[in-house]
């Protein structure tokens, strides 16, 4: 089981069983797809070119479908506030309602502890997400 630190608060997660990681590499893929051209340039600063790209990309997502992979993926893990506390589940809507870029950055490691496969080498250098 990996953890991670990410805010103030401690996560850890599972990985998916397969048939479920098959059917969302797909749907990631799917959605990343358009901005792995653009990755590069986005992490090294190129600015014009990248922000534009970002932007036509944020255009093209389906909200209803990012909405969902985000809430799934940061839906996996299990959250605690202190040490002394015991893990519990993450419930979306309770566990990020002040932070929601703390819910996009927990959706990225748990993507990165499913998928780490795909994004080795050089890709994984130049994705700004957090390693698990």
């Amino acid at each position: 089981m990996a953890e991670k630190k990410i805010g103030n608060r401690s996560f850890r997660c599972e990985k998916m069983p397969a048939d479920e990681g098959v059917l969302y590499s797909f749907r990631i893929g799917k959605l990343a797809s358009p901005l792995i051209g653009q990755i590069q340039n986005l992490v090294s600063g190129v600015d014009e070119v990248a922000l534009t790209a970002l932007a036509e990309f944020l255009q093209s997502l389906d909200p209803v479908e990012g909405q969902e992979i985000v809430m799934k993926m940061a839906g996996m893990a299990e959250v605690k506030s202190s040490e002394s506390q015991p893990y519990e589940p993450v419930i979306f809507n309770i566990t990020f309602q002040d932070d929601l870029l703390e819910a996009f950055q927990v959706a990225a490691w748990v993507i990165m502890v499913n998928f780490g496969g795909f994004f080795k080498g050089r890709l994984a250098s130049m994705l700004p997400v957090p390693e698990a």
